[in-house]
């Protein structure tokens, strides 16, 4: 009895160690770059010659955050990120819950076959429509309208140019075309369908209309899915560099602001000389800490709702 009592205690030891041992080595791969990167923004470019110096610093400098604040102009980028990536999210949001709804609860002709094409979406790689798309926004015309009031007050029979603005973005986001639209319209139909349809029936028997329904009862329990969608709505946006560097070259996001600086590095180098190697990585690790830093803080505040809405919704990755 004690030596069978010893050796599951012996087990179980082992079995918590090694789970321990496991934790930890996935926890530093996974916070290894942002160790890393804090250790290098902060860091002065003299010390990287410093053997001695692995980790932390002699000394802590903010050079290296003044120098890609402002050339990156970060205000500048912060705002424009907040308005067209912000925008374009809620759209999106708003958008694929209404057309997930409506594939889950609308039977109508062809139902299937669109959502098939939704599904596609997800599918198809975004560089095989960017020339139709890029063509289309550089001269937009619905019905040929645009282009008729044009050459009645210009004499140029051309739609209205919108490369460079923000509704390059803004337009797919309305009409369920954004990034990853299908994708969350495949998550709301998913979830829709599995709402009991008693509670829109005893609404319906209330007196309440399709879309009194849809407001008063439907989004109110679809919440978790809500945020969900639109946590990944920000992040994609945030993150995209794709869209906005083909579309909008005035524009600049964080994104693509820390895009512009690792083309572009020799400008902050003085005039005729060769930025040192070890210069550029401190320069660039400050940038990219500037960077996450908005979405580090949304994450913190956002952080109960993101993790209730991924185990609710069982989306990983």
């Amino acid at each position: 009895m004690r030596s069978s009592k010893l050796a599951k205690r012996v087990r179980s030891s082992v079995l918590s160690i090694f789970r321990a041992v496991v934790l930890i080595e996935i926890g530093f791969i996974i916070l290894y770059p942002v160790i890393y990167m804090v250790s290098m923004a902060f860091r002065p470019v003299e010390q990287m010659y410093n053997p001695n110096v692995v980790w932390i610093p002699i000394s802590f400098t903010l050079d290296n955050v003044k120098r890609v604040w402002e050339f990156m102009n970060y205000p500048r980028a912060a705002w424009t990120t907040l308005y067209l990536d912000g925008i374009c999210a809620l759209l999106q949001t708003a958008v694929c819950c209404l057309t997930g709804y409506g594939f889950a609860r609308f039977k109508f002709k062809g139902r299937n076959l669109l959502f098939a094409i939704v599904i596609f979406t997800i599918i198809v790689p975004p560089s095989t429509t960017l020339i139709s798309s890029y063509l289309q926004f550089r001269s937009f015309d619905f019905g040929y309208i645009f282009s008729t009031l044009n050459w009645v007050f210009t004499g140029k029979f051309e739609g209205i140019r919108l490369i460079n603005t923000p509704f390059v973005m803004w337009l797919p986001a309305l009409f369920g075309m954004g990034i990853r639209s299908g994708l969350f319209v495949f998550i709301y139909r998913q979830f829709f369908m599995g709402l009991p349809r008693e509670l829109e029936e005893a609404a319906y028997i209330d007196g309440c209309g399709t879309f009194s329904c849809f407001r008063r009862i439907i989004i109110p329990n679809a919440k978790t899915e809500i945020i969900t969608v639109l946590i990944f709505s920000i992040v994609w946006y945030y993150n995209d560099t794709f869209y906005s560097t083909t579309y909008m070259d005035s524009l600049r996001t964080l994104s693509t602001s820390l895009q512009y600086l690792n083309e572009n590095l020799s400008i902050l180098s003085p005039l005729g000389a060769v930025m040192d190697r070890y210069q550029v990585v401190t320069l660039v690790q400050a940038a990219c800490l500037l960077v996450i830093l908005p979405l580090t803080v949304f994450y913190i505040f956002m952080q109960r709702y993101f993790t209730e809405s991924v185990q609710r919704t069982g989306i990983v990755g």
